[in-house]
């Protein structure tokens, strides 16, 4: 929805806790199947604590989504012009922010350290984004955003269970 993906895909995966990421990754059953990735491309594999915030859960057929924004700062004063002017749309968003970690707080477990801050939000539906990111007032204050820093912002509906 915004920016340029530097990354072709991604697996998203919750945990209990980030102690748990760290027992399942280092796992004699994961380190079993970790030599099928060999010469599958590059990995980089991180882990964020949640807010504790409870994720959208499908509802009357309709699957929940979730957003990712990758931020990477640009100037710190306009970072905050583009915070007063969305305060109010975002605060009255459904969006549910269920992870946020800036770079030295996001536990690296493969691939180089990120320069950016991750966060991670919940949504009733992928048309509930869509309509967020394309209201007249939101649209508004991109300009301020693209202004104050590089913005990448990518959506995936949460799978149907099997």
């Amino acid at each position: 929805l915004a920016g340029s993906p530097q990354h072709e895909s991604i697996i998203f995966a919750e945990f209990d806790s980030l102690a748990d990421v760290e027992i399942f990754w280092w796992s004699d059953d994961y380190r079993a199947v970790f030599p099928l990735r060999e010469g599958a491309g590059q990995f980089d594999v991180l882990g964020l604590a949640g807010t504790g915030t409870e994720p959208y859960a499908a509802e009357n057929g309709v699957q929940p989504a979730y957003m990712f924004t990758y931020i990477k700062m640009k100037d710190r004063d306009k970072a905050m012009d583009y915070m007063a002017a969305t305060q109010d749309i975002i605060s009255n968003s459904p969006g549910r922010v269920i992870a946020i970690a800036q770079s030295d707080d996001i536990s690296v477990l493969e691939g180089p350290k990120p320069d950016f801050t991750i966060e991670i939000s919940s949504w009733p539906s992928l048309a509930a984004i869509e309509t967020f990111m394309s209201a007249p007032a939101y649209q508004a204050a991109v300009p301020i955003r693209d202004a104050a820093m590089d913005v990448t912002v990518l959506t995936a509906e949460v799978p149907k269970p099997r």
